[in-house]
């Protein structure tokens, strides 16, 4: 019998079996919840709608590669239904606005790659909550 049979065994345990019970640990009672803040109230005569994503219109012109991952991601949600993308110049403050099924404001975003990548990021974070109730924000 080999001596070192038993090191490699523990070896062993430790190094898969603690990340898998780990894992399993998590699972049970871990809970993922990830809550956008409110930000504000959408007021604007501009463009009114339930729930979209608001885009300036003249800013898009600049930054076509990020408004074409916009409204390639609208697109796919668009059948969904939570989701529209008007574009149009409202001459706001930011280049874009995620503004919830309420009317709140959730983000402002720039059009720049790392502002795209955290819209894309958010409106995934609030689709999910919607689908699984766990938006507590506003009652």
């Amino acid at each position: 019998m080999n001596k070192n049979r038993p090191i490699v065994i523990v070896f062993f345990v430790i190094v898969f079996g603690l990340p898998v019970a780990w894992y399993f640990f998590l699972q049970a009672f871990g809970e993922n919840r990830f809550e956008l803040p409110v930000l504000g109230e959408w007021k604007t005569s501009c463009i009114n709608d339930s729930s979209f994503v608001v885009l300036d219109a003249d800013e898009a012109l600049n930054f076509v590669n990020e408004r074409k991952r916009i409204v390639s991601k609208m697109e796919g949600l668009k059948k969904i239904g939570y989701l529209e993308y008007p574009l149009d110049s409202c001459h706001l403050p930011a280049a874009i606005y995620l503004v919830d099924h309420r009317g709140m404001i959730r983000g402002e975003f720039d059009l720049n790659r790392e502002e795209v990548d955290r819209l894309l990021a958010e409106i995934d974070i609030y689709l999910l909550n919607l689908e699984n109730g766990t938006d507590t924000s506003i009652e």
